[in-house]
């Protein structure tokens, strides 16, 4: 089956046809005399006459009659073994297979004719695989692994998680749908199509500012979603009093501000998400201002009776979570492995583990070139690569230098080899003409094989358009660090992977620090005293801790991906701290009534938001469900146990 999947697949490195390497046999030919210079004739009537014995044995394969007929001096020899030193795996070849005696696998490395972000294509050679060979459903006959698998895999988890979080969110929704309904609060849904017209409009923007929109970006929005609705939950339940615009107001500011800094980084995907998520709420809150003061007696809706009673064990554990938030930023430092990403069944893991450990390898280390001095700096790397015993694989294990090609194509000359072309039996003539015609005193002379020009087919695993890879394979610790320091630009694919979440990391640095004070800032604009401003924070760092506190108990990892939820929770935190503070300036029991729950339904609506995320199995989305939950909840109740608890405590010690 695999050797018949032509269009599929570009290599079987253990198959035994030779059709399917004819393309690749067929350049290394032609370019034999850029490698070598003429043979004596000697030596040619030698190679002649032991192919045409070959030729003459019966039933011979006619794949093998054309190779001796094309290349009669066997230069092929010289490929194979080329192409097998680049297989790194300390098996042995039984039958063209790769066979493991002590565990009784076989592995079968494939080269695909197109890259693994071809998922559908990827799909689809699964599917004709299963067909051909069995079901791997018992996960007992074989595995499909390595980046077209990982990347099928991750993109079918996701497309499931998606499913399922439809499913979960579906059914919150209706159960909040009936409660509202059953309560007397339905037309609190018509809140919700404005969110998702703001959320359209963030989606086109950033298309059109980026090209494309990231998953990511999807999955940050459905928090939006929730910090969005705040404001017109807010403004439904306190319609009458023109103070609460202003509130909301300045929680949007403190939101924005964040994110706006966020926005500032190098980082595309970061870029994206923000100005998806400022795009969103700004609508969102423009929307809701002008139906609200349009129609407010519509949205008019009324408050619950109860509101949250001052308890000091209740602030005590606000406390406790504001000290552990604190704690958590000086300790915990977010894992920065993108590997903890790739989502993995049990048995995919268990195979490439297992043969990541046959292989008993340092990772390679690698260089990028372009232009036209890059045969020159491969045999650089060439020459100091044998004196330091360290393998290495780029276009010098392949091509001579230029002026080595020049002199060996000097050799192939027409006066050089007419007396051994008048010496040829016609015979001879006819049956190695692929050869003459093509190599031996042939009229058209090659050109000399440079880095610049287009790739042979036996290059093709070194070279992407104009860019060729050096690649350094160290066997010991001691071989790595002479490459580092001969090349320090030389890189492992794992540095490279890593270049996003400490890019991240480093720009986290001075982001949060920036963001807190921006928003305190706005904060002591908008209450002019500073202990109501630190008042306003208390959610935030209550949430955060929650979150530590849960990581703790739970064993979670925080990774940059819960950091970006941070980043969600810090927005509608700063939001809850605003209305729980503002509540101390109201006297009327109608409105504080609507404060709280306003302020309970923005929370309900959000933390439902987040719930489903938590049935994910990917972990991507479960680093950020977890997140974003646990924080809301601890944010929640920071507002409506810390911040009056602590108001209170203020109150007294101003009485005194």
């Amino acid at each position: 089956f695999l050797k018949t999947r032509s269009t599929d697949i570009a290599r079987v490195e253990c198959e035994q046809s030779l059709r399917e390497v004819q393309p690749l046999l067929a350049d290394w030919r032609a370019d034999y005399t850029l490698r070598y210079p003429r043979p004596t004739d000697a030596v040619l009537r030698s190679s002649f006459d032991t192919a045409l014995a070959k030729a003459s044995l019966p039933a011979g394969d006619r794949d093998i009659l054309s190779l001796l007929r094309a290349d009669p001096l066997e230069s092929w020899h010289e490929l194979q073994q080329l192409a097998e030193g680049r297989i790194n795996l300390p098996l042995t070849r039984r039958s063209g297979f790769f066979y493991d005696s002590q565990t009784h696998r076989i592995v079968i490395p494939i080269q695909m004719t197109f890259g693994p972000d071809k998922t559908r294509v990827t799909a689809a050679f699964r599917g004709n695989l299963v067909k051909n060979c069995g079901a791997f459903d018992d996960c007992s006959r074989w595995v499909f692994i390595g980046p077209h698998a990982s990347t099928l895999r991750n993109e079918e988890q996701i497309i499931h998680d998606t499913g399922v979080v439809s499913i979960v969110g579906v059914s919150i929704l209706a159960i909040f749908g009936c409660l509202l309904f059953f309560s007397g609060r339905g037309r609190l849904f018509f809140l919700v199509p404005p969110v998702i017209l703001a959320m359209g409009v963030a989606a086109l923007v950033t298309i059109a500012v980026f090209g494309s929109i990231h998953d990511l970006t999807l999955s940050f929005g459905a928090g939006i979603i929730g910090l969005a609705l705040d404001y017109g939950l807010q403004a439904a339940f306190n319609t009458k009093v023109p103070r609460i615009w202003r509130s909301n107001l300045f929680g949007l500011l403190t939101t924005i501000v964040g994110l706006v800094v966020v926005m500032t980084s190098a980082i595309p995907l970061l870029r994206q998400m923000m100005l998806f998520s400022c795009v969103g709420l700004l609508t969102a809150f423009g929307l809701f201002y002008l139906l609200l003061k349009r129609y407010p007696a519509f949205f008019a809706t009324h408050a619950l009776a109860a509101t949250p009673r001052v308890r000091l064990p209740k602030t005590g554990v606000v406390l406790v979570l504001m000290l552990c938030s604190l704690v958590g930023a000086a300790t915990l430092r977010p894992s920065l492995d993108m590997r903890q990403f790739d989502f993995q069944d049990p048995r995919s893991k268990e195979i490439s583990m297992w043969l990541f450990q046959r292989q008993m390898s340092r990772a390679p280390l690698f260089r990028i070139h372009e232009g036209p001095g890059v045969l020159s700096a491969a045999y650089e790397e060439k020459t100091w690569a044998l004196g330091a015993n360290v393998k290495v694989e780029n276009v010098a294990n392949y091509l001579p230098a230029a002026t080595v090609q020049t002199s060996n194509l000097a050799t192939w000359n027409l006066a050089a080899c007419a007396g051994f072309w008048r010496k040829l039996t016609d015979t001879q003539k006819k049956f190695f003409a692929p050869f003459l015609d093509k190599t031996l005193c042939a009229a058209a002379v090659p050109q000399l094989l440079q880095a610049d020009r287009p790739a042979r087919t036996y290059l093709a695993h070194l070279v992407s358009g104009s860019e060729w890879i050096t690649l350094f394979m160290p066997d010991t610790a001691a071989q790595e660090s002479a490459i580092r320091a001969q090349y320090p630009d030389a890189r492992s694919l794992k540095e490279i992977i890593s270049i996003f979440p400490e890019t991240f990391a480093r720009e986290l640095a001075w982001m949060a620090p920036l963001s807190l004070l921006l928003a305190t800032a706005l904060l002591f604009q908008y209450y002019r005293r500073l202990r109501v401003t630190l008042l306003a924070l208390v959610p935030f760092f209550s949430g955060m801790g929650l979150v530590v506190v849960a990581r703790l108990f739970l064993k979670f990892d925080i990774s940059f991906i819960s950091v970006m939820a941070l980043i969600m929770v810090f927005g509608f935190s700063i939001d809850y701290g605003i209305f729980a503070t503002d509540v101390g300036s109201v006297t009327d029991a109608d409105t504080e009534a609507g404060v709280w729950t306003g302020l309970g339904f923005a929370a309900f609506a959000t933390v439902a938001g987040f719930i489903p995320m938590l049935f994910c199995r990917h972990p991507v989305l479960l680093h950020l469900g977890s997140t974003l939950f646990f924080g809301a909840v601890g944010t929640y109740l920071g507002a409506i146990w810390g911040i009056p608890g602590l108001r209170r405590v203020g109150l007294r010690r101003v009485g005194r």
